[in-house]
């Protein structure tokens, strides 16, 4: 007899032993025959194998080869990562090429952060083999929320959402335009709300319309791709909370984007975030901003062997494509487009207008020059005017409506 075989019966046998007592027979016997069910299923899953086909893992390194995380991994890796998309796709559990139980953890979490698309999984866990205390193998096992008809039913909700989003959206938009878009549409569309159901995955927003930041960032990185837009979710930290956001590709240039803190509902709802309002409630100081910028308050969850590339573009940035970014300020230089910015804000029939600086410096002179010099009523066409200051973006938001000005 084999040392695997005689490992079963010890097994048989000590839970025979200790089963023995007052009990029923009947019980008894139901009992060891669950018990030789579990050792049975434990004995295939030794057996298994990858059960991940050459051609599936060409077709998923095919789809998955611009994405984020996938590319940066290694070779070996790689194909842990595809055993594991296969095994969510497929919601079986699949034994994987590796052993190292903290990583396979890793390139769940990368798994994920590329595929927006994975609503329906609600957890995946690893179970590992062993042989006389020795690990043997590890095996991926999904858990997925609902059944495969649910599934079908949620998804048709997402097939709607997305369709209606991208129905309105022009054709010759740019991929800055295209961006900001969806940025808009989402925020118009979602209520922040802590209690969201399904609030870490795209069916908060698709389906629910309310949502917190996991689906706020999942939703604009599932949108974006729809568009041919790289885009990624990156989770970790910002002001000490835990927190997701995007990584975006635009015209060749990589930029960072929070859509929730755009939504100005969040931010006056958040303890000790600043009550900025915005027209439309949309607030674009986290829109395609630099690394110098995020790291103010944003910081990544560390993965081993992952690198975020330096955000140092500013071109796509919403203050500098919209002419509202001062790298510095004169006022005998700047009167001319002062002029234009407030009268193109009249001209929009919007209230509010705001400014972006380069830095504090140039953001204490423009505010000196508008309200301690009172330069700002050669532009407004009222007595009082009120406006505040944002020192951690650098902005200054003037409300072109009766009020207290204020900083």
């Amino acid at each position: 007899m084999n040392k695997k075989k005689c490992l079963i019966v010890l097994l048989v046998c000590a839970f025979l032993f200790s089963g023995c007592g007052e009990g029923k027979q009947n019980g008894i016997m139901h009992a060891v025959s669950e018990k030789m069910d579990a050792i049975i299923l434990t004995q295939k899953r030794m057996l298994k194998k990858p059960r991940i086909t050459d051609e599936a893992r060409e077709e998923i390194d095919e789809k998955c080869q611009n994405l984020f995380y996938y590319r940066q991994l290694e070779p070996n890796e790689k194909e842990v990562y595809q055993e594991v998309y296969d095994c969510i796709v497929a919601g079986e559990e699949a034994v994987v090429s590796m052993m190292d139980v903290k990583r396979l953890e890793d390139i769940y979490t990368m798994v994920l952060s590329d595929h927006p698309e994975f609503f329906y999984l609600e957890s995946i866990g690893t179970m590992q083999m062993r042989f006389d205390e020795t690990p043997i193998k590890l095996l991926a096992v999904p858990k997925n929320r609902y059944t495969q008809q649910e599934r079908l039913v949620k998804q048709q909700a997402i097939d709607a959402y997305t369709s209606e989003c991208l129905l309105n959206m022009d054709g010759n938009m740019g991929e800055y335009e295209k961006v900001k878009y969806i940025y808009d549409y989402i925020i118009d569309n979602t209520e922040y709300d802590l209690s969201a159901e399904n609030n870490q995955n795209i069916l908060s927003v698709m389906e629910g319309h309310a949502s917190v930041c996991k689906g706020y960032a999942e939703a604009t990185q599932y949108l974006l791709q729809k568009c041919g837009i790289e885009a990624t979710t990156i989770c970790g930290e910002a002001d000490n909370e835990s927190h997701a956001w995007n990584l975006v590709k635009i015209d060749g240039q990589y930029y960072y984007l929070d859509t929730t803190w755009g939504e100005v509902d969040y931010l006056e709802k958040v303890e000790g975030m600043p009550q900025i309002i915005r027209d439309g409630n949309i607030n674009y100081d986290y829109f395609l901003i630099t690394t110098q910028q995020m790291e103010k308050n944003h910081s990544a969850m560390e993965i081993e062997g992952i690198v975020y590339p330096v955000c140092d573009a500013i071109e796509a940035n919403y203050y500098v494509r919209e002419g509202l970014m001062f790298d510095d300020f004169s006022p005998e230089r700047d009167l001319t487009r002062l002029k234009a910015l407030f009268d193109g804000i009249y001209a929009q029939g919007k209230t509010i207008l705001t400014l972006k600086c380069k830095n504090e410096d140039v953001l204490m002179q423009m505010k000196e020059y508008l309200f301690d010099e009172q330069a700002v009523f050669q532009f407004v066409d009222t007595d009082s005017i009120s406006y505040t200051i944002e020192k951690e973006v650098d902005t200054l938001t003037i409300f072109l409506e009766d009020g207290v000005a204020q900083e």
